[in-house]
Order: structure tokens, then C-alpha cells, then sequence
């Protein structure tokens, strides 16, 4: 099996993350904080702004050519 090859997601990346995303929304919908619905609606211009976001990494795993994993990666704020 041909290893997995991760990089950072840009906007330009925003249809192949939304893709990733709702697969695994269907998938595992209770692993998630939006639902499949919710994601499903937003329109592609929202997508590039979740890549945009400087708070956050966005990373696509591809495998032979097709992408099979995305992780989101993003500070967490405590609260003293």
C-alpha cells in the first residue's frame, strides 16, 4: 500500500476539503460539531474562508491520487 502524503490546504483546496468533509460527515456524523445538512449548505466561498483562517490548519491526506482524510488543527483558549 503506497503511503499517505499530507500537506497544508489552501483556498484553492476548498471543493476537495468540502468533498472530505462531508464523506466523513456521512460517515461519522456524531464526530463532528456541524451536521452533514449544515455543512452541505454553506457555499464553496465559505469553504476558501475556513482555509483562509489564520487560527487554524487545515491538512488533505492523499493516497494514489485521491484525496482520504482531512484534519483541522486550531489553537484551544483556556480560561484562568
Amino acid at each position: 500500500m503506497t503511503d499517505a502524503i499530507v500537506h497544508r490546504a489552501g483556498p484553492v483546496d476548498a471543493r476537495r476539503a468540502r468533498s472530505v468533509r462531508l464523506r466523513a460527515l456521512a460517515e461519522s456524523p456524531d464526530a463532528f460539531w456541524t451536521t452533514l445538512a449544515e455543512d452541505r449548505a454553506q457555499p464553496i466561498d465559505a469553504w476558501r474562508e475556513r482555509l483562509l483562517d489564520p487560527d487554524a490548519t487545515t491538512s488533505l491526506a492523499v493516497r494514489a491520487g485521491a484525496d482520504i482524510g482531512l484534519a483541522v488543527g486550531r489553537p484551544t483558549t483556556t480560561s484562568g
